[in-house]
């Protein structure tokens, strides 16, 4: 007869041997630290392998820290995050890596989270110039002065409206207005909806007397990042912003509030952190930090 330690063993190796193999598979891969998920990632060269919105849906969970929206939300955003992939031709040239950091994600900071990826694809799309772009910069420059004429609402700056004001569809597009946290999400949510990589950067508070705080729009234009102050406008002009000509974010300063960081999807990929001095307290987001970019670039004023 088994002892009583023989039978409890005999019961797991059976129990173990009735889990399907890909269910283990499945549950030691979800556990592994990746960089940037590339076991869920294809070389294009291989159209068997290539990235899937099942696949880019899973690498978003994956790698998030913030509280996840529910499952058909996160199935729309990857599915049109891959309709513009596969549908724009300017958009295809994005590789795996800014696609999943930059394009994928559907929030910036603490901003309410709106279904806003397939009403914009919709709409800009829909607009001659968008899907024959022949670069990522071309098609960056059409989209950008749309996202404050073409979203279903003409939107202006107003001040002081973080953080009342940020979500782009229930609250910018509603309002009609917002100030720069706010507009800064609508137009890299704009470009993200047509696959162009952008991400919101910033300063919880300049470094001078008086303080202040802003943030802005960076975009993948093909060989660099590359930077705009969200203002409604008929024509793109790349970097140049008020505070880069009069020399206020070159006297940046990194690691603390003085400094310049953009928020990241994927934790792991920071090297700082991003103050949101609009929460009492404070929260602290992952960021990568853009200082000293900032700071090396001419003025007139400097």
């Amino acid at each position: 007869m088994l002892s009583q330690r023989e039978l409890q063993t005999l019961l797991c190796l059976t129990l173990l041997s009735l889990v399907p193999a890909a269910t283990v598979r499945q549950r030691d891969f979800r556990h592994r630290d990746l960089p940037l998920g590339k076991a869920l990632l294809s070389k294009r060269s291989s159209s068997a392998m290539s990235l899937t919105a099942v696949g880019a849906q899973d690498w978003l969970a994956q790698h998030s820290h913030r509280p996840a929206p529910p499952q058909d939300y996160q199935q729309r955003n990857a599915e049109f995050a891959m309709r513009a992939r596969h549908e724009l031709p300017a958009a295809a040239s994005v590789s795996d890596e800014l696609f999943l950091q930059e394009v994928l994600p559907y929030q910036h900071f603490d901003e309410p989270v709106d279904d806003w990826r397939p009403a914009f694809f919709e709409k800009l799309t829909s607009v001659p110039g968008v899907r024959n772009a022949a670069t990522i910069k071309e098609l960056a420059e059409t989209v950008i002065p749309l996202a404050f004429t073409h979203l279903g609402n003409q939107v202006t700056f107003m001040s002081n409206m973080t953080p009342q004001v940020m979500a782009p569809i229930s609250e910018t597009l509603h309002a009609g207005h917002a100030s720069c946290t706010g507009l800064s999400i609508l137009v890299a949510n704009a470009l993200r909806s047509v696959g162009v990589p952008a991400r919101v950067a910033g300063i919880a508070e300049w470094n001078r007397p008086d303080g202040g705080n802003h943030n802005w729009v960076e975009v993948w234009t093909g060989n660099a990042w590359q930077f705009l102050d969200a203002a409604p406008t008929s024509k793109v002009t790349w970097d140049q912003a008020w505070f880069a000509e009069d020399g206020t974010v070159q006297k940046s300063l990194a690691e603390g509030i003085h400094g310049v960081y953009s928020p990241v999807w994927d934790s792991s990929q920071a090297d700082a952190n991003y103050t949101v001095t609009w929460r009492e307290p404070a929260v602290m987001m992952p960021a990568v930090d853009r200082t000293a970019f900032y700071k090396n670039i001419e003025s007139p004023s400097v």
